[in-house]
């Protein structure tokens, strides 16, 4: 992803709780505590909800294919 994608607006929606958000960035939503893309380009979750068990669920589902 370019650096400039970095500074777009973002609109994010917790895979965990549903909770949903606005950025002006990646990077600030990144300081929010929101693990979402480019850092994190699996998941979106926000700070209350852990990232862990979504991936896992997600990776075991796709071993399951």
């Amino acid at each position: 992803m370019k650096d400039d994608q970095h500074q777009k607006p973002v609109k994010l929606k917790c895979e965990g709780c549903g909770v949903e958000a606005e950025f002006n960035s990646a990077e600030e939503a990144f300081h929010a505590g929101w693990d979402c893309p480019p850092r994190y380009p699996w998941i979106v979750t926000c700070p209350k909800c852990p990232s862990a068990p979504i991936l896992l669920r997600k990776w075991q589902a796709k071993d399951g294919e």
